[in-house]
Formats: C-alpha cells, sequence, structure tokens
C-alpha cells in the first residue's frame, strides 16, 4: 500500500509540472502506519543450564557452542563482536569483558559467572589439544585453532538452541534479546542496558521496554478481576 501510495504521489507532481493539473490530488494521501514488531526472546527458564544439553569432556565443538551461547546471553554481545574476541579482552578475575563494537568502539561489559566458568573450560581444552590459546588469540576456534567465520557461529547457537528444545528463531541475535529483555524484566535501568548493548541511541534500546511492557499488560489482563 505504501508504494501505491507514493506512486500516485510521484505521478500527481509530474503531472502539475507538466501543466496537466492545477495541482496534486495525491498531496494529502497517508501512507499506513508500519505495524511495530515486537523483540523475540527466549524466557528466562528456557536459558537454564538443565535445558541446555549435556557437554562430555572431550567434545571440543561442544564446549565452543556452550561458551559462546554463555558468553552472548552473559555479555548481550553482538554476533561480529564475538568473532573479534580474543583472550586478552576476557578479565577472568573481574569477570568484565572488553569488547570491540561497532566503529571500533570499544565498551566494558559485566559478564556473567556461568560464561567465566565455560570460558575457563574451553581455554583448558584447548590448550590440552595443544591449540594456542594465549592472550593475542581469538577466543572461537575451529579444531585447526583457526579463528571461525561468522557463520560457524551462527550454526553453531542455532545447533545448542535447537538442541534444547528451543522451537523459535535461533540465532545469536535471541540471546542479544533475551539479555536485554531479563536485565529491564529485574529492574535494571535503561541507560545501563544501553551501555551494555552498545547503543549509540537511546531510542534503539528502548524496544525492550516495549516488550516488557506487553508482558505487563497480558499478566495484568490475565490476573486482575476487573481487567
Amino acid at each position: 500500500m505504501a508504494q501505491y501510495i507514493s506512486c500516485c504521489k510521484s505521478w500527481g507532481k509530474y503531472l502539475v509540472r507538466q501543466g496537466y493539473l492545477p495541482n496534486n490530488p495525491a498531496q494529502n494521501l497517508r501512507y499506513p502506519r508500519k505495524e511495530e514488531r515486537l523483540v523475540q526472546f527466549m524466557g528466562k527458564k528456557q536459558l537454564n543450564s538443565n535445558k541446555l544439553p549435556e557437554v562430555l569432556p572431550d567434545d571440543e565443538v561442544a564446549h565452543r557452542q556452550r561458551a559462546l551461547l554463555e558468553c552472548i546471553y552473559g555479555s548481550g554481545m553482538r554476533l561480529a563482536e564475538c568473532g573479534t574476541l580474543r583472550w586478552e579482552d576476557v578479565d577472568f578475575e573481574q569477570e568484565m569483558l572488553k569488547i570491540w563494537g561497532k566503529g571500533k568502539k570499544m565498551r566494558m561489559v559485566p559478564i556473567t559467572s556461568s560464561a567465566i566458568t565455560w570460558l575457563k573450560k574451553y581455554r583448558e581444552l584447548l590448550k590440552a589439544r595443544g591449540l594456542n590459546a594465549n592472550h593475542k588469540n581469538k577466543v572461537f576456534v575451529n579444531l585447526k585453532g583457526e579463528a571461525i567465520s561468522l557463520r560457524s557461529i551462527q550454526n553453531d547457537i542455532r545447533t545448542i538452541l535447537k538442541q534444547s528444545g528451543w522451537e523459535g528463531q535461533a540465532s545469536p541475535h535471541i540471546l542479544r534479546h533475551s539479555f536485554a529483555t531479563h536485565l529491564l524484566d529485574e529492574g535494571a535501568d535503561l541507560m545501563s542496558v544501553k551501555e551494555m548493548l552498545g547503543h549509540s541511541s537511546l531510542s534503539t534500546t528502548q524496544v525492550y521496554t516495549h516488550v516488557t511492557a506487553e508482558r505487563l499488560k497480558k499478566a495484568f489482563n490475565l490476573a486482575h478481576p476487573r481487567a
């Protein structure tokens, strides 16, 4: 519909310029309002450790997949930021990540203890396999010790989420959405979430408040006797 209206407006302007019409009859046509899409996210219970697939002690790929999931959900980092993460960017003692975001902007972000635990396990396994895991090396690598592609990261996340029984969108971004939504659900302030996500504008982060508001309204309508 929007494209049709745009064509009518353009055609009307042309007819006015050519002198066929005194004014544009389509000038006051209004474009339809865009329907706002709510951000998809996973429930907190769906990301509990007992819902995730078991990781065998010597399974390097499974360790990488779990470490990836924990990193993204535990810090809100973007797909591309996972690909550039180096061991020197991980502060195991302070449980912080140095993340290089869009425009090579650096931000320091807290990360969950669970993510730190799985990063340690993954690094120990890499060292046991004789793969170089010093502070200058990329964190997420293949079986040859080479940095994996962004497509491989997407596949890893898709695999572990599907194995956990998740039937919705299985991507790194769904974990980032879940990170932000769960923080706001638990009372985190919008500005702090903005900084952790690396958003340049607060309006970008506000989409997550729409999600939580919708959930609150739904809960209200279901529970209140006069709703």
